[in-house]
């Protein structure tokens, strides 16, 4: 059995900088990708021009692993301030349009050196046509996708809910990771890993126990992120990774 290509990937091979990111067969992955430092007021119209920034930095990565944008299957947006969210939602649009053709993304709070405003983490695997995947009667109020399958790789948003009772809300998060799973042929038991984003360290605490006294997937691995996203009781949402048994 061959063992898969491994390599780093330089956006500039010349630049004498670190490697931007690497390669491992036909799965692609860049860990952060940072505007460069800007100056002047730390506003929306440096937001804008440094996400415009980083998701061309993107595409010249993709390039440099031998991808495209139509490989990508999730991006990660850190954020100085997640209320601008409003502006990463026109940019996202201007590098995805078509609705029906989106990788999954999320945005979270991110701490930058001065000047930065903005970073993203990408992943991609190469070769697979990207599915998106829906779950019925659910949609987010930004231009995201809940999920997509791309070969055998399921991706997801953070998956969310609006119970008032926080068991009540772990479950339907859970319920609604199943279903986004189920729609590319699989269910709980092809997830490998969950990120649960809460508001408080109880309320993480009340996940850990919930997913210790009903583990969803054997072997699937469980991380908690306190974050605060804006708005929301900071109840927990949920991202998810999987793999089924579909290969195209």
């Amino acid at each position: 059995m061959t063992a898969p290509m491994l390599r780093e990937v330089f956006i500039d091979p010349q630049g004498g900088a670190p490697a931007d990111g690497m390669r491992i067969g036909d799965l692609v992955f860049a860990p952060l990708l940072r505007a460069r430092p800007a100056g002047g007021p730390a506003g929306e119209e440096r937001t804008r021009a440094q996400l415009a920034e980083v998701l061309d930095t993107m595409d010249r990565f993709l390039d440099a692993a031998g991808a495209t944008r139509g490989d990508v299957v999730r991006v990660t947006f850190f954020l100085r301030d997640v209320l601008e969210r409003p502006i990463l939602n026109d940019v996202w649009e201007r590098w995805y349009p078509d609705a029906a053709d989106r990788p999954p993304h999320k945005y979270v709070p991110g701490v930058h050196p001065d000047g930065v405003n903005v970073a993203i983490q990408v992943l991609a695997l190469l070769g697979a046509r990207r599915e998106v995947l829906e779950i019925p009667g659910v949609q987010h109020g930004d231009p995201m996708s809940m999920g997509a399958l791309t070969a055998n790789l399921v991706t997801s948003s953070r998956l969310f809910g609006a119970q008032e009772d926080l068991d009540d809300q772990i479950t339907l998060i859970l319920e609604r990771a199943a279903i986004l799973l189920g729609g590319a042929g699989g269910g709980l038991g092809n997830l490998t890993q969950a990120t649960f984003f809460v508001g408080s360290g109880e309320i993480g605490e009340a996940v850990r126990r919930r997913w210790d006294a009903e583990p969803p997937a054997e072997g699937a691995r469980m991380h908690i992120i306190e974050a605060d996203l804006g708005g929301g009781n900071g109840y927990p949402r949920v991202e998810i990774l999987g793999l089924v048994d579909h290969q195209e």
